[in-house]
């Protein structure tokens, strides 16, 4: 039972990975459109929008690397329990992240 729910947490945190891209994409559009034409303050939320979803993204794959040699090595409770607190950390940053971002994009 432990190795199905491995196996969809890789799947699931490479799906937010993907959402995270998705936003650092979004982020760094808008930050190249918009430097020169507005005030640096505005511009430097962006950047820090766009660093947070970058470590969002590194925390993402830091979920699917552990999960996947969770796999390999064949396993273990504590090894499984980190595997599962990494995973929520990665869903709750990626839920923090689209606030954020659409907040710096949409309400600047």
């Amino acid at each position: 039972m432990r190795k199905d729910v491995v196996i969809a947490e890789i799947g699931a945190a490479a799906a937010l990975v993907g959402f995270a891209l998705v936003f650092l994409g979004i982020l760094i559009t808008t930050y190249q459109s918009l430097l020169g034409r507005i005030a640096t303050g505005t511009l430097a939320q962006v950047r820090t929008a766009g660093w947070i979803s970058l470590v969002v993204t590194l925390l993402g794959l830091a979920s699917v690397v552990l999960s996947t040699t969770w796999l390999v090595a064949g396993g273990g409770k504590t090894f499984y329990v980190a595997t599962l607190v990494l995973f929520f950390a990665e869903l709750a940053a990626v839920v923090a992240v689209a606030v954020y971002s659409t907040s710096q994009v949409l309400l600047r």
